[in-house]
């Protein structure tokens, strides 16, 4: 089982562990690479990225904690890193190649950040803030801002990630990856009110023949769905939103949102990605998902973290959430 290992600074490797490896395994090659050993070990995968409960899991398979081979791992530790690490971080700043004196220009502290390229302005476009951010971000990239327009736009994308998981032709999902059963979730899905996430990147990238570069904004992870495409869209999560980047070009209304991997603008994109990534954290362009409150618009009920918004989900049927701001 091969996986990729991601941490907090940006730094990445790949390891190889057993097909059979426990998640204690797992956590004692993590600290032999980082040489931490007395620091309480954070591990999150999927997207959104969800955290592995440690305690009580020790020697759990990875397999049945729903780690497949290929899957992105993000590391973090519960305090400071030692100075081994902060010298991988240093020595990667150096080999990222993005010009150190191209700075993001904000225009006003309530616009999104965006940084500037030697053609236009590598920019995030803000789409309506509802249950249907993922797939509207995606037609935003693919067909534009006209796209998110039309009500019926995201249901059928909703349509097309419905039909995969009914048909399920590889069997690839099933109760344990869905969390419903199949029919279920087929069915569930194509409500308004329910988000996506990892599963319905990997299948509409598919369908599209696009690869999604999908930034988580809080680890800085970059997960890519459908990579053997020749060309690719990019999307930023904000722990609780989906956003659509694209490039504004100089001088002129044009935008561009699909990018083909063999263009040199393309090139330029995924140079100066990281840059752009590191602006959106810096300004806090995210939602700690342990911390944030929402709001139950079905009870009025204020709920602190996503653990408790899923428990009063599965209690009350209960649905309909905005992030409160206190």
């Amino acid at each position: 089982m091969r996986l990729k290992v991601r941490f907090k600074d940006g730094t990445s490797t790949v390891i190889s562990v057993d097909d059979n490896c426990t998640l204690d395994q797992l956590i004692i090659d993590i600290n032999g690479i980082t040489q931490v050993q007395d620091k309480e070990i954070i591990i999150k995968f999927g997207f959104p990225p969800r955290q592995i409960t440690i305690v009580g899991n020790e020697q759990a398979g990875l397999k049945d904690l729903g780690i497949r081979s290929g899957e992105t791992l993000i590391i973090d530790y519960s305090s400071a890193m030692t100075a081994v690490e902060t010298e991988i971080g240093t020595v990667a700043s150096r080999t990222v190649g993005i010009d150190e004196s191209v700075e993001p220009i904000i225009v006003n502290p309530s616009e999104i950040p965006f940084i500037t390229l030697s053609e236009g302005y590598l920019l995030v476009r803000k789409i309506a803030e509802d249950n249907s951010c993922l797939f509207n971000s995606i037609s935003y990239s693919c067909y534009g801002p006209s796209s998110i327009e039309q009500d019926d736009t995201q249901l059928q994308l909703r349509q097309i990630v419905s039909s995969a998981i009914l048909s399920n032709k590889d069997n690839l999902y099933d109760e344990s990856i869905l969390g419903k059963s199949i029919l279920d979730y087929s069915q569930w899905i194509l409500d308004s009110k329910h988000w996506g996430g990892a599963i319905e990147l990997g299948i509409l990238a598919e369908y599209l023949n696009v690869e999604i570069l999908t930034i988580d904004i809080e680890s800085k992870a970059i997960l890519k769905f459908n990579e053997t495409a020749s060309n690719f869209i990019i999307i930023c999560y904000s722990g609780i939103h989906y956003d659509s980047i694209c490039i504004y070009l100089d001088n002129t209304d044009n935008e561009v949102r699909v990018f083909d991997k063999q263009h040199q603008l393309s090139l330029q994109v995924l140079k100066n990605l990281d840059h752009l990534v590191q602006v959106l954290n810096n300004r806090g362009y995210y939602t700690n998902t342990n911390k944030f409150k929402l709001y139950c618009k079905d009870c009025k009920s204020v709920l602190v973290g996503e653990r408790n918004a899923t428990k009063h989900a599965s209690e009350t049927g209960h649905i309909d959430f905005e992030e409160f701001k206190s």
